[in-house]
């Protein structure tokens, strides 16, 4: 998973295609790979702190 910017993530589908999607921290969150109709459901700060903490580990 790669940041873009404060509140956008993107990740690789199951699929091959790569996906950006705007996080909003305080909600859930879905997105649909428009290549392949994948659902993805998450909860913002989940994500958010998982990319926080992997960036953190890396340096």
């Amino acid at each position: 998973m790669t940041s873009l910017s404060e509140n956008k993530v993107t990740f690789v589908c199951n699929c091959g295609d790569e996906i950006t999607v705007e996080v909003n921290p305080d909600q859930e969150n879905e997105v649909v790979c428009s290549k392949c109709g994948q659902e993805y459901r998450f909860f913002g700060q989940s994500v958010l702190r998982f990319r926080s903490n992997s960036e953190n580990t890396e340096h």
